[in-house]
């Protein structure tokens, strides 16, 4: 029989390189019900920090590295952002139909602009997703 101890330690090992079942784990059959409860749930946080990565990945990313940590493997990147980036393109594309005697005449004009862009650079991050 195993101890709390032996259990914990396995999850840790697992968790720093989860390449295996670790519900399928020999020698430890008789804790395939909470192993696979683990699993489960470190997998769903995984994809929950990947979503979040993915809405801050950089569109220019200045250094790619991986990096070990308890948690399992993390991407750093560097750069602007692409929620940025997008904004960035949209507010381009409205401002270009304005001709040379228009001008941004207030903050709060200037503002609906900006929040203009980020809408589409949203709706842009949140299509690349389908």
């Amino acid at each position: 029989m195993k101890t709390r101890e032996d259990i914990e330690n396995l999850k840790m090992n697992w968790q720093k390189d989860p390449i295996w079942d670790i519900e399928d784990t020999e020698g430890f059959e008789e804790y395939k019900d909470e192993l696979l409860a683990y699993k489960k749930e470190c997998e769903k946080e995984w994809d929950k920090r990947e979503k979040e990565r993915k809405k801050h990945q950089a569109a220019f990313p200045i250094r790619n590295r991986w990096d070990s940590s308890q948690e399992g493997w993390d991407l750093i990147e560097n750069g602007m952002e692409l929620r940025d980036y997008f904004a960035a393109q949209a507010l381009m594309g409205s401002l270009s139909g304005m001709n040379s005697e228009s001008h941004i005449t207030s903050d709060s004009i200037a503002r609906k602009y900006a929040e203009e862009a980020y809408l589409l650079a949203d709706a842009m991050l949140e299509e690349r997703e389908k």
